[in-house]
């Protein structure tokens, strides 16, 4: 970071590890965002929204108006997500989420509604699905 970006309110982690005779270094630090999380009772004010659906090998996108009805459908593949080792994984998400972001910038889009998910190991379901929501890239 040169020193005429810095802003010291800005949240900056940085942690450095050693794993077999070599460092690595994961910075961490918050991004200007600009909009808010509404509540059920506010109104959107934009004309078009997204709504997304995230699965461990793809994620769905879909643009619709503020009047609900649908513009357009794109489903962008995360091939090889669940195979991949966690830190592939994490850049795999990321790339992910970049293009997600050109696309509902190219439709104009105001907000986008995203599932809560919530997960929980259950020992009472299949070992594999157990594996795969561990590993789930947040």
């Amino acid at each position: 970071m040169n020193g005429r970006n810095y802003d010291p309110t800005r949240f900056i982690l940085v942690v450095i590890k050693r794993k077999k005779e070599k460092y690595y270094v994961h910075i961490t630090y918050d991004l200007e965002t600009t909009g808010s999380e509404l509540n059920w009772s506010e109104k959107m004010t934009s004309d078009t929204v997204a709504g997304i659906d995230l699965n461990i090998d793809r994620v769905a996108v879909s643009i619709v108006t503020k009047q609900r009805n649908w513009l357009e459908s794109r489903t962008f593949y995360c091939h090889g997500m669940e195979y991949v080792k966690s830190n592939r994984r994490s850049n795999i998400a990321g790339e992910m989420a970049k293009q997600i972001i050109d696309y509902l910038v190219s439709w104009n889009v105001g907000g986008f509604i995203l599932e809560d998910f919530t997960f929980k190991q259950n020992h009472d379901t299949h070992h594999r699905f157990n594996h795969l929501v561990h590993s789930f890239a947040k």
